[in-house]
């Protein structure tokens, strides 16, 4: 009689695991991907990991009055080769939201500026001395799918070819 709940003891963590990851990988799947510029830096070191830090370069717009204790949102559009973030009070009501808690991003806001946002993403230690010398020379764009939760999932680091510096947005 014991080992049936033993076995069910020793299964259901396995279970529960394999579940939330079909969840996560389904929101995945019918999110819209978005191709976003960034500049950032590696600041690799033994009690971080191996992640590389960037700032997102989509153009900020809105009243930064609405991001006080990073309660906000973004609503994310594209103008030609332009990412535009427009900041709106959460939940916001907009197509493409981003929630900042559930994608993990941080804000930095200045007195009197525009708030800016940093994440980061995981990388090999192969790839890493590669990846920080291209981001020092610029023209690296973030692959990323925004899952209709409003979550922001990097996906990798990538460069464009010259004159093809354009972000996409869903459909594009």
């Amino acid at each position: 009689m014991r080992k049936p709940w033993l076995l069910l003891a020793l299964l259901l963590p396995v279970l529960w695991f394999a579940g939330s990851w079909v969840v996560q990988q389904r929101a995945i799947m019918a999110g819209s991907n978005w191709i976003i510029p960034v500049e950032g830096y590696d600041p690799r070191d033994l009690v971080r990991g191996h992640y590389i830090r960037f700032r997102y370069m989509w153009q900020v717009e809105g009243n930064p009055d609405l991001c006080r204790n990073a309660t906000c949102d973004l609503c994310l559009t594209q103008t030609g080769a332009t990412v535009i973030a427009t900041l709106a009070a959460a939940p916001a009501l907009c197509r493409h939201r981003v929630g900042l808690a559930p994608s993990e991003i941080r804000m930095l806001k200045r007195q009197d500026q525009l708030p800016q946002f940093f994440s980061r993403i995981f990388v090999s230690e192969s790839a890493a001395p590669q990846l920080e010398q291209t981001l020092r020379q610029g023209g690296v764009h973030v692959e990323a799918t925004l899952t209709p939760e409003g979550r922001l999932v990097n996906q990798r680091l990538i460069t464009l070819p010259a004159g093809q510096n354009q972000a996409t947005a869903p459909g594009g």
